[in-house]
């Protein structure tokens, strides 16, 4: 009876009739929904830290990075659950209420005011650090609701992505397995659209009216992700767990074993192809690890352009004397729009070029665990950051140490992640180089030999 509960059969003419479009709509609007939330705390929250929870701006800025951190590298978790004991619907419903929640929890803090230390507002850039300090208690709860979001969006993003491409059959159907394709850059889609009105709608609403709206949105949209995975449960592609994958490769002989690890291992093709599938026979028409490789050369990219934006953001504060002033700066917002529409075009290709990559060298088992894995280089990135900052400012004598933005140095710290972000790929050039794709065979009616097989890399 109960809405969430998974839907099984046995008659093959029924199982026939699920999946596909159909089905991934309810995805869809899931990711978006659970992506609005967790990326609007996710770019706002150094604002909650710093203005109402009294953090330094230095240790707001190591605390978000910390949490999104941990919410990717649990994503190991949620795969590792999701492939050995529940199947990939129940998984998401698990973790999606506890990331529920995690944001009630939040709510409650920011509506009472004694839940947390009086906010420091009105007060100069330099008297900051003065500000009454969040005590142990206040801390924890804020801690205990930022992790259970952390936890519930991990399982969420280890299990959701997996759950939509098993809708497709990229084996026995090659319309299906074009489908597949199609599928990664529409979740993709659905993951921006979220973003994009978390990144307004939601930012506006907790800056404007306050964070016990902001946390309410977020919850409520949680909320009705819950209710749309829940609605397509009839229309799913059910793959029960097959037992610990981890498991299975431990028992394997050492040389089996190394094999198997260099299947997940990130390398770019040797050569260039044709991008179109119809020249390839590649049903993804690119290769996903080019589609990474252009990702993190637009990456690079965005971070000189943001360096050149911040270079002129501050002297728009020096001509007008507004170094130390609380006021907006006369400069338009959308010079952000530079850095953020390349970045968001980086995500575009690394994103799902990882998580295509992941799910289609991956064996039948480990599906959701692979998934994960994509989600875990977020995570070491985040984590990276947190000890990029520190050691910065140590070696820099304090490019990032002020509470005034206006007199730090971030255009230079932009500039520096341009540079790691162009060793990191040539770093990736290198080890992509040595990656065989598997082979696999693909079905195409006449344009292919039936039973012809189809590698995915020159080798």
């Amino acid at each position: 009876m109960g809405i969430c509960r998974d839907v099984k059969t046995d008659q093959p003419k029924e199982e026939t009739r699920r999946g596909g479009n159909r089905a991934v709509i309810f995805v869809y609007a899931t990711e978006g929904l659970e992506n609005m939330a967790f990326i609007s705390i996710a770019v706002s929250l150094v604002t909650y830290f710093y203005g109402y929870m009294n953090f330094s701006l230095t240790k707001s800025a190591t605390t978000l990075t910390n949490f999104m951190g941990t919410a990717f590298i649990l994503t190991l978790v949620g795969g590792f659950i999701c492939d050995t004991y529940l199947s990939r619907f129940k998984t998401c419903v698990l973790f999606i209420i506890i990331e529920l929640l995690g944001y009630a929890l939040l709510a409650v803090q920011a509506f009472l005011p004694q839940l947390r230390p009086i906010p420091c507002k009105g007060v100069a850039l330099s008297q900051m650090n003065k500000c009454e300090a969040a005590d142990t208690s206040q801390v924890a709860i804020l801690f205990t609701g930022l992790y259970m979001v952390a936890l519930g969006t991990s399982g969420v993003k280890a299990a959701l992505p997996a759950l939509g491409a098993d809708q497709f059959d990229d084996k026995d159907n090659p319309k299906e397995a074009a489908q597949l394709s199609s599928f990664f850059n529409w979740f993709l889609f659905s993951i921006t659209i979220g973003a994009i009105i978390g990144v307004t709608l939601v930012i506006w609403v907790s800056s404007n009216q306050g964070w016990e709206w902001g946390f309410g949105i977020c919850f409520v949209a949680v909320l009705f992700a819950l209710i749309f995975v829940c609605m397509g449960k009839s229309l799913y592609r059910n793959n029960e767990p097959k037992g610990s994958p981890l498991l299975r490769i431990l028992q394997r002989n050492y040389t089996r074993f190394m094999t198997k690890k260099q299947e997940y291992m990130m390398k770019f093709c040797r050569e260039q192809n044709n991008l179109a599938r119809k020249f390839t026979g590649i049903p993804t028409g690119i290769r996903h690890l080019q589609r990474i490789g252009i990702g993190l050369v637009l990456s690079a990219i965005s971070m000189a352009v943001a360096g050149v934006v911040e270079a002129r953001r501050k002297s728009v504060a020096f001509e007008h004397n507004m170094v130390d002033s609380l006021e907006p700066l006369p400069m338009s917002l959308f010079w952000l729009g530079f850095q953020y529409a390349i970045f968001g075009a980086a995500d575009m290709f690394s994103l799902v070029g990882l998580l295509e990559f992941f799910y289609a060298e991956s064996s039948a088992g480990m599906k959701s665990l692979s998934t994960a894995i994509s989600w875990c280089s977020v995570a070491f990135g985040y984590f990276l950051s947190t000890v990029v900052v520190e050691v910065v400012n140590k070696a820099s004598g304090g490019w990032l140490a002020n509470n005034n933005i206006n007199r730090d140095k971030l255009n230079y710290f932009y500039w520096l992640l341009s540079v790691l972000s162009v060793v990191n790929f040539g770093a990736y050039l290198l080890c992509a180089s040595w990656y065989k794709y598997k082979k696999v065979e693909v079905k195409q009616g006449d344009s292919i030999a039936e039973g012809n097989k189809v590698e995915m890399a020159i080798v």
